[in-house]
């Protein structure tokens, strides 16, 4: 019984880690999308992205 009780804290200390470091990360995403948001609202200039050619992934693409 003590085990089953051990394991399970071990593993809701996982997810809460996990959940604060996703939380963290959206909520560095969220600032970063207002900035962007911001800037844009600003009018100033940004860099094209490059653009997919037919099938192919942009230039760097995870896909």
């Amino acid at each position: 019984m003590q085990k089953c009780i051990t394991d399970r804290d071990e593993e809701l200390a996982k997810l809460t880690t996990f959940k604060e470091l996703a939380i963290s990360r959206l909520a560095a995403q969220h600032d970063e999308v207002e900035r962007l948001r911001k800037q844009a609202a600003q009018g100033r200039n940004f860099r094209a992205l490059p653009s997919a050619g037919g099938d192919q992934a942009p230039y760097e693409s995870w896909s």
